[in-house]
């Protein structure tokens, strides 16, 4: 684990690399990104999908298991999806947003008829458009690098479990806890 002190450190020192810091791979050492309010981490559903929840055009669904979208004249209109044994088609009046992730975003596609002609076909999957869907897929790696520090050095782990950051955490909603600028 990189002690804190010198993870800041390396951050002081590589702001002046530019690219470095900026590169959209986000490699090399940078700032922790996630979603705050108040001073306290927060969920992406209590960020955006709690203050949403009440619109008239958004229906929750907890539990879907989408199975395609459905296309018409090339043009995403809907999607099919199951909820327990029984399958619900959904049609829209201006766009599909896909956000399954790597693996499933392709899958989807794949599955909606979007995708090499050959692959469709072994399944019997009717082919809309032949893409190369899947091809060169890659998802975010990482390794886990250990190693020993001089045991004079904080750990991140150390300085978060601290009683008195904790204390400042929770009557300031400052210090450590936070991860904001």
């Amino acid at each position: 684990m990189l002690a804190f002190s010198h993870g800041l450190n390396i951050l002081k020192t590589t702001s002046s690399w530019g690219s470095f810091r900026t590169c959209l791979s986000r490699g090399g050492f940078n700032e922790l990104q996630g979603t705050f309010r108040n001073g306290q981490r927060c969920s992406t559903a209590k960020a955006y999908l709690v203050p949403a929840e009440n619109r008239t055009n958004l229906n929750i669904v907890a539990g879907a298991h989408v199975r395609k979208v459905l296309l018409h004249c090339g043009r995403a209109v809907g999607v099919q999806f199951d909820v327990q044994d029984t399958t619900y088609e959904v049609k829209v009046r201006r766009e599909v947003i896909m956000s399954a992730g790597t693996v499933n975003s392709a899958q989807l596609l794949m599955l909606s008829g979007i995708g090499p002609k050959e692959h469709l076909e072994k399944f019997g999957i009717p082919v809309v458009a032949n893409l190369p869907v899947g091809n060169n897929l890659q998802d975010h790696c990482a390794t886990l690098i250990p190693f020993q520090l001089d045991p004079s050095i904080p750990t991140v782990q150390q300085k978060i479990t601290n009683p008195e950051n904790i204390k400042e955490y929770i009557y300031r909603r400052t210090g450590i806890k936070v991860n904001v600028k």
